[in-house]
């Protein structure tokens, strides 16, 4: 069988090192050849006017993920028009790669949420979910969250989550520190934050 693909997706805005440690534990556990960076283009349920420009978002994660052999970026989701569905971009990979593995890895915070994606089902077909959860998450899937899978798929989804890992960072609070004037040298790679400050991002 030809080595696996982990597809870690996200907006990124910015990637940190909290991004960066996950997919470093996905890809032990997994025992993948590879973490793709799926960067999120338009988000279906995002305001794209509040976004921060896609150019920027790409630039920083180019930077964050410099020099790890195992790191890689798809920028498909970039590049397609209009608002940007997992299932399509999972559809497309899996027509490239009929026969690798293709794990999904999924942030805690999406297990409740994630069967109400645009066909939720289909995305569970076309790859393995893999959750990654952080303290205070959910860290399983109930019935109600994924009501199409059977209760031994369900099972099986649920033995296959990772371990929470604990890292007190989130985009979110890197923008506002950012805003307010606060140092972020240890929340994102140096070459990161030497971007943000230089472009003046988040000011």
């Amino acid at each position: 069988m030809e080595p696996g693909i982990a597809l870690f997706g996200g907006v990124f805005d910015p990637p940190h090192h909290g991004h960066l440690a996950l997919a470093r534990a996905a890809a032990e556990a997994l025992e993948v050849e590879t973490v793709r960076f799926l960067i999120a283009g338009t988000p279906p349920h995002k305001d794209a006017e509040s976004a921060t420009p896609a150019a920027a978002r790409l630039a920083m994660l180019e930077l964050a993920v410099f020099g790890a052999p195992n790191f890689t970026i798809d920028r498909r989701e970039l590049d397609r028009i209009g608002p940007s569905y997992t299932v399509l971009t999972l559809e497309e990979i899996r027509a490239e790669s009929p026969n690798r593995p293709i794990y999904f890895l999924i942030g805690g915070d999406n297990i409740r949420s994630i069967g109400r994606w645009y066909q939720a089902e289909r995305l569970f077909d076309l790859a393995t979910v893999i959750a990654m959860p952080r303290p205070g998450e959910p860290t399983e899937f109930r019935a109600e969250d994924v009501p199409f899978l059977s209760p031994e798929e369900r099972l099986a989804l649920n033995a296959a989550t990772l371990p929470a890992i604990d890292f007190p960072i989130s985009s979110t609070a890197i923008r506002e520190r950012v805003a307010a004037g606060g140092s972020i040298s240890d929340q994102v790679p140096p070459a990161v934050e030497a971007y943000i400050r230089e472009t003046g991002l988040y000011r």
